[in-house]
């Protein structure tokens, strides 16, 4: 069963609604930038890993950038940022889950 069916489940029983607010309070103090990098990181490249290491392929970050119409100007900095984001997620990402 889904999250979210799981929680329509427990509200029709009586149970209040889950307080979400600590796992997206962040996104209002967020720069609009960031949420765009997280926003295509999820999109295009969560999963591209180079070959059998955890990096992140890098021709799937500039397929992702030219696919979202990044201007080129901006990919070095774009991929910079996507890099460390990944390297974030690979780090709280549970043990054993790709």
């Amino acid at each position: 069963m889904l999250v979210a069916d799981q929680d329509r489940k427990m509200q029709c029983e009586g149970a209040p609604p889950r307080d979400l607010s600590s796992y997206s309070g962040w996104r209002a103090k967020a720069s609009p930038e960031n949420l765009d990098l997280i926003s295509l990181y999820t999109r295009k490249l969560a999963g591209q890993y180079a070959g059998l290491s955890n990096a992140l392929s890098l021709d799937a970050v500039r397929t992702a950038l030219d696919l979202e119409g990044f201007p080129r100007e901006e990919w070095s900095e774009a991929a910079d940022r996507l890099v460390k984001l990944h390297m974030l997620f690979e780090e709280h990402r549970p043990k054993g889950k790709s």
